[in-house]
Order: structure tokens, then sequence, then C-alpha cells
């Protein structure tokens, strides 16, 4: 998590505690983006694999504040990816964006 700002590094925690509370794993391969997918199903107002009000709230806050959101990089470290490029990647992964 080197180089990531306060409020970055307090999105890839939260991401990492959803991690551990689902899958007793610090970074489950894979978590950002199904965290990602809950937190814009939430946006409908329905919380999906247990995503609290609390933490949709957190991550959403976190996010629009950063610009974008948490992905591991391709040395399986935390990092930033901007908005723009985090929902092209979502776009090209499956077609779920924001």
């Amino acid at each position: 998590m080197d180089g990531l700002t306060s409020d970055q590094r307090a999105l890839a925690e939260c991401i990492c505690e959803i991690s551990e509370r689902r899958y007793r794993a610090g970074w489950m391969l894979g978590i950002e983006a199904e965290v990602w997918h809950d937190l814009v199903g939430a946006q409908g107002g329905t919380y999906r694999r247990g995503l609290s009000s609390e933490e949709f709230q957190r991550l959403k806050t976190l996010s629009d504040r950063c610009g974008g959101w948490i992905a591991l990089d391709h040395e399986g470290d935390c990092g930033f990816v901007a908005m723009e490029d985090w929902l092209a990647r979502c776009a090209a992964d499956d077609g779920i964006g924001r």
C-alpha cells in the first residue's frame, strides 16, 4: 500500500476487511471486483453478499473522494486505479459499471 493517499489506503483497508470477513483472507483474488459489483448493486437499495449500509457508505464516500478504486497491481500490491480506468476495466470484464 506504499504510495497511497490516506483516503486510498482507507479504501484498501475497507476492502481488506470485507475480504477477511468473507474469506478469511487479507485480499482474496478478485475481491476488488466483487466488492465493486456489490457497491454498484447496492446503489439500487439492495445490499448483496452482506455489504452493510455502513460499508456501502464508507466505500462510496472513499471512492468518490479518491476518484477511483483500489485493485491489485502486477506485483500483487494494492494500487490506485482512476475511476475512468476502473470503469473501462469493468466494462471489458463483464459490462458492469457505475
